[in-house]
């Protein structure tokens, strides 16, 4: 697809989901709004991300919330968030990282202080960036990751158990669902949880709304998003898509979410990028599984799906496109995804 084509395919979405909300006092959706959703802004912008920078461009979209880094640990500083999002109806999630080792406790003190003074009930955490299948390249390495998770957690855990602060384990295109559950079930702890990605675990060969069912009791905040796939020569392609215009069945998601707890949130994450690669015909791609991790019939039907639901136009390449039209397209997106969220999503 070239730009032009993509760019009339945009121009050609129904008005109610392209559009740019009128505006108001307050939010006009409970949808909250990430910063991953406008990373290219912010690489482009200096001061974009800066915490209160932030609040105040999702509140003029109209968004409920935001989920965000800290970009200060003074309390001063968190107050100022916390009264930033009071005065305009809305919620603060704060995004950041786990102790690593012994020496990095008492950083991680002073941010959940702060972000409790910043009105936030949870962090959404990772605990290893990247994809496993890119990062790793044998078992023995994974392994060794999964041991250095854990104890991240084990270090974390004290901490916001005294102050009373959940974190939010993403599931990040790392760990599959039984693998969340098995840590959730160790370290049986109610301020351990999981940020629920809607679409992440495609590359792992999971479906989105079985993937759900198994980890919504311990979901305490989610990334709300759509993608659409398509085959390639070693593999299928993962695009994140505008909200509305992929193939996740992202009501049964929420549905699912819901029954356990029906206060959890939804944070708009569409990453404005170049098509993921997930290359399972490459002996590379298994090399971190152990026998029986990924069973047959997990693999069988992830293909199955991008057999049937795949996009019959190649996907758009972002990383050629001019940094401004980036930055536009990205606000589209993020445009787009509140508009769906709240007109056909209810939220």
């Amino acid at each position: 697809m070239t730009r032009r084509a993509f760019t009339s395919t945009l121009a050609a979405l129904p008005a109610s989901m392209a559009a740019a909300p009128t505006g108001g006092d307050g939010p006009s959706t409970a949808l909250g709004l990430g910063t991953a959703s406008c990373f290219n802004r912010a690489r482009a912008e200096k001061g974009f991300a800066e915490t209160l920078n932030f609040i105040e461009y999702a509140r003029g979209l109209g968004f409920g919330g935001v989920q965000a880094g800290l970009t200060e640990r003074t309390r001063g500083y968190a107050s100022k968030v916390r009264r930033a999002c009071e005065q305009a109806g809305m919620y603060y999630e704060v995004s950041s990282r786990l102790p690593r080792t012994d020496s990095d406790i008492e950083d991680f003190k002073d941010l959940v202080k702060a972000a409790k003074v910043a009105g936030a009930s949870v962090i959404r955490t990772v605990l290893f960036s990247g994809r496993r299948y890119e990062n790793h390249e044998t078992f023995e390495s994974f392994r060794e990751a999964r041991k250095q998770a854990w104890r991240m957690i084990t270090l974390a855990e004290p901490t916001l158990r005294k102050h009373g602060m959940k974190v939010a384990i993403e599931n990040h295109k790392n760990f599959r669902g039984p693998d969340l559950v098995e840590i959730m079930d160790r370290i049986q702890s109610e301020y351990v949880g999981v940020t629920f990605d809607f679409g992440n675990n495609y590359v792992l060969m999971e479906d989105p709304v079985e993937l759900a069912r198994m980890l919504a009791p311990y979901a305490y905040t989610s990334h709300i998003k759509d993608h659409q796939l398509q085959e390639y020569d070693d593999g299928f392609l993962l695009r994140d898509a505008p909200m509305g215009t992929g193939v996740l069945e992202i009501a049964r998601v929420m549905n699912t979410l819901r029954q356990h707890n029906p206060n959890i949130r939804f944070i708009l994450e569409t990453m404005t990028r170049d098509a993921l690669k997930v290359p399972y015909l490459e002996d590379k791609y298994w090399a971190t599984f152990g026998p029986g991790e990924l069973p047959g019939r997990d693999l069988a039907k992830m293909i199955r799906t991008v057999r049937e639901q795949q996009s019959s136009e190649p996907f758009p390449q972002i990383s050629a496109m001019p940094k401004s039209e980036v930055i536009a397209l990205e606000e589209t997106n993020n445009l787009t995804g509140l508009r769906y969220a709240r007109e056909t999503l209810d939220l």
